[in-house]
């Protein structure tokens, strides 16, 4: 399993005094970046043949709030949907509380625009 630590940032805060729901958005984002970095690849060439990572769908569940100087940790597992999906498994976690759980289906094009099966190197949980 993957893991990326971070801080919640002062910018990251709504009115209500807990974490945006953009700033969560970004973490996840990041997150995924780096992921595919420790693999050597990037959203862009996932594979290193050009093929390209797009998000096709989010599902995200909050289970608590974070705030302001919170430390979290977001962890990522991938999980292959079917030969044209993958799913990204996440969740953000701050003292071992989970503050959400978050599952992002992936698909996976070439520079034309065409649909390929999800490339292997992706898969962490087969």
């Amino acid at each position: 399993m993957f893991s990326c630590e971070y801080t919640i940032s002062i910018r990251d805060m709504v009115y209500g005094h807990h974490t945006d729901h953009i700033a969560i958005l970004g973490y996840l984002h990041e997150s995924r970046v780096k992921f595919l970095k420790s693999l050597n690849v990037s959203e862009l060439n996932v594979d290193n043949q050009g093929t390209i990572l797009i998000v096709s769908e989010m599902n995200i569940k909050y289970k608590k709030e974070s705030f302001y100087a919170d430390k979290i940790r977001v962890t990522i597992e991938t999980i292959k949907k079917s030969d044209y999906r993958l799913i990204f498994q996440s969740q953000i976690l701050s003292n071992n509380d989970i503050i959400l759980t978050a599952d992002i289906t992936t698909a996976f094009i070439t520079a034309n625009r065409a649909l390929v099966k999800v490339p292997t190197n992706l898969i962490t949980n087969k």
